[in-house]
């Protein structure tokens, strides 16, 4: 039995492997040959956008391909995820870039894990239609009236903190973020296996009603929700999945091993 549990367990981490090796290296090479030339094609808005004081960026999917192109554009633009626009500018690649500590960061090889290869700065963009009804743009919409509410009521940069803090929300200035990067204190704005373990334990004691497997089930569910609000970054998706393996535990019984 125990083989059989560590052959199951190197073959699903050999899948997780394969399926992020696939997505970062299978490429369609479509604006390869438009490099610093002037394009224009219809695109859908796949993730929530990333508004900070200076600017949003959008993650566009192109129609007929798998890559994706992160677009910069001026702030106070209300693009929503789902939504369908066509874009008209110059593409460009993504450049590493030197921080102040002297290290060169990896932007390209960052952007290249999300399937992002192209990036265009304040095209042309006409709106063709707004997003339709799903439950990730839904759950997007929540967190933008959450954050709105946060900021009516504390002033900048304490909202943007509590955004990040609550919900993984990202537009902090960016002398801000470097300043966290500095004294290495970026974790906690990063959502962690706490965060959603107070989401996990809030659902369920709010639903004590239910019979104890449908209530751990609803703390999973609420989890997984939350974590689709948060944007499901690397760092949400590891803490989800450590979160939902203790509510598995929780609900066959099973003894607790922090070595494990």
């Amino acid at each position: 039995m125990r083989t059989i549990k560590i052959f199951l367990l190197v073959f699903g981490f050999s899948l997780v492997f394969f399926w992020r090796w696939h997505s970062v290296t299978a490429r369609d090479y479509v604006f390869q040959n438009d490099i610093g030339q002037e394009v224009s094609f219809e695109a859908k808005i796949v993730d929530d956008p990333l508004e900070d004081q200076k600017s949003i960026r959008l993650v566009l999917a192109p129609d007929g391909t798998r890559e994706r192109v992160l677009v910069t554009v001026d702030p106070h633009v209300g693009y929503r995820y789902g939504d369908r626009i066509m874009v008209e500018g110059k593409i460009e690649l993504p450049e590493n870039f030197e921080t102040d500590t002297g290290r060169e960061f990896d932007y390209v090889h960052y952007l290249a894990k999300e399937r992002v290869y192209y990036r265009m700065f304040k095209p042309k963009i006409v709106l063709h239609s707004e997003s339709v009804w799903s439950i990730r743009g839904q759950l997007f919409a929540l967190k933008r009236w959450f954050l709105g509410g946060v900021a009516r009521v504390i002033p900048e940069p304490s909202a943007s903190l509590a955004g990040g803090l609550v919900v993984g929300a990202r537009g902090m200035d960016d002398d801000i973020e470097e300043a966290f990067r500095k004294t290495g204190l970026s974790h906690i704005v990063v959502l962690s296996g706490q965060n959603l373990s107070i989401i996990a334990d809030a659902a369920m004691r709010n639903l004590s009603l239910l019979s104890f497997k449908s209530n751990v089930a609803a703390g999973g569910i609420f989890v997984v929700l939350f974590a689709l609000l948060a944007g499901g970054g690397a760092s949400v998706a590891r803490a989800t999945i450590m979160v939902v393996i203790s509510l598995f535990a929780r609900l066959t019984g099973q003894m607790y091993d922090a070595a494990r």
